[in-house]
């Protein structure tokens, strides 16, 4: 339609880290016709050095996940919005000491708290159902 042109071509955006993660705060340009994905690839090329992948890397704008193949200018960011970056590096650098055999058979047990469900959440409550 006519009303839904974008006028201005590239916008300011911050990408921002976790603090757990550096709470690094980077600027890009990004234009409304580029793809998600590809401003992923971008930012991970940047930061190859420090292990960082777009494989499972994730965009999040006000707690939405954008989707790889949406375009920048379907996803609501504006000009001088912020986005939080999380899943940049695929697994602790530790394991990067390891061989990839011994990471790989044992990464299916090495990971589960030792309460057995993840996160340490606790198992549901049966009662909730029951109450409906």
């Amino acid at each position: 339609g006519q009303g839904s042109t974008i006028f201005f071509s590239s916008m300011r955006i911050e990408v921002r880290t976790l603090p757990h993660e550096g709470a690094l705060r980077l600027q890009y340009e990004v234009e409304p016709h580029e793809i998600v994905s590809g401003v992923k690839s971008r930012i991970a090329d940047e930061h190859k050095n420090m292990g960082w992948t777009s494989d499972n890397m994730n965009l999040i704008l006000q707690g939405r996940f954008l989707a790889n193949d949406s375009e920048i200018g379907t996803t609501g960011i504006i000009d001088g919005d912020f986005l939080v970056i999380t899943g940049m590096v695929p697994r602790p650098t530790s394991a990067k000491l390891r061989l990839d055999s011994e990471s790989a058979s044992s990464a299916g047990t090495a990971t589960m708290p030792s309460g057995g469900m993840p996160g340490g959440m606790p198992p549901p409550v049966p009662a909730d159902i029951e109450r409906s």
